[in-house]
């Protein structure tokens, strides 16, 4: 429950009001701590924005996607807090985009997943910050502002969750997976996002639950960084719809990193683990093995026999 000394430091210079220092040295504490606090610090420029809904202006994008000036707003925070801490360090964002080197220390950034729900008052938004080097996930964060919950996996580390009580100021600190209430029986739950019409899997999943090889069927929506990481306290698996288009570095990583490092698997519907970056179509995401397999014969079932 006790937040361990870098992540305590990080907690402390958000709560007051602090940035991390110009030029750091590039080491796994500093890496860490940095990574938590620009994750905090869009998240809370996110969080307010809520509060003063005259300040918030969207357009729409060449793909038909909504940005609101928010989003890039909290972008160019991230921007200059890493720029400052580590200048030899390259980002690249969702909204400003930028050149990923895999040879140098690379930021990738969305700084509001899930804008849609954002702008509906939906609370499952979320910050997604995932550091690459060598193209393999250094460190990352996935932020959600308004459940005070913030995951986040560093190197081969077992996987941590960051909570926020209520009002107060009391913070804990989490190995992932959570400890389950029913240690028993896994809750056989299931996630599908997002839900399209005619989506093949839904007849045979729908018809898992009648039969009782389900026990419930959800629809939560929002950021898909989120749901990912969501599923490492251990109650559901997630059926993620990427679609054709590949994913780029600040799309499924830092959620799949996390993940993976609570001890889950992410895989495609063919049961091979997904890359980091550039994967398309279906993502299957679960703590537990033996379910994340229950899910994928079900799939299988409504991808061959319909």
């Amino acid at each position: 429950m006790a937040l361990d000394r870098v992540e305590q430091e990080a907690i402390d210079n958000f709560q007051g009001q602090q940035n991390p220092e110009g030029g750091l040295e590039v080491n796994d504490d500093n890496l860490k701590s940095v990574g938590i606090q620009v994750a905090l610090k869009m998240g809370e420029m996110v969080q307010r924005a809520r509060a003063d809904l005259g300040s918030i202006q969207f357009s729409k994008k060449a793909d038909g996607s909504r940005v609101t000036n928010i989003d890039k707003n909290a972008e160019t925070l991230a921007r200059e807090i890493i720029g400052r801490s580590f200048p030899d360090h390259l980002v690249t964002g969702e909204e400003q985009g930028g050149i990923a080197d895999s040879e140098r220390y690379t930021w990738a950034i969305d700084p509001i997943d899930g804008t849609n729900v954002f702008l509906s008052h939906e609370n499952t938004a979320g910050v997604s910050v995932c550091l690459f080097k060598d193209e393999v996930a250094v460190m990352s964060v996935v932020y959600n502002p308004f459940t005070g919950e913030l995951y986040y996996a560093f190197g081969s580390d077992r996987s941590r969750l960051i909570r926020q009580y209520g009002f107060s100021n009391e913070v804990t600190g989490d190995d992932l997976p959570l400890q389950s209430i029913e240690p028993e029986q896994a809750s056989k739950f299931v996630n599908v996002h997002p839900v399209i019409r005619n989506f093949p899997p839904n007849k045979r999943l729908r018809r898992a639950l009648v039969d009782g090889k389900i026990d419930k069927l959800l629809q939560i929506g929002g950021s898909p960084a989120v749901e990912l990481a969501s599923i490492t306290k251990g109650h559901f698996t997630t059926i993620l719809n990427w679609g054709k288009e590949q994913a780029d570095p600040w799309d499924l990583a830092a959620g799949v990193h996390i993940v993976r490092n609570a001890g889950g698997v992410v895989t495609d519907i063919h049961n091979r683990d997904i890359e980091l970056v550039g994967h398309s179509g279906l993502v299957v995401a679960s703590i537990n093995k033996e379910l994340h397999d229950l899910v994928l014969g079900i799939i299988n079932q409504a991808e061959i026999g319909g």
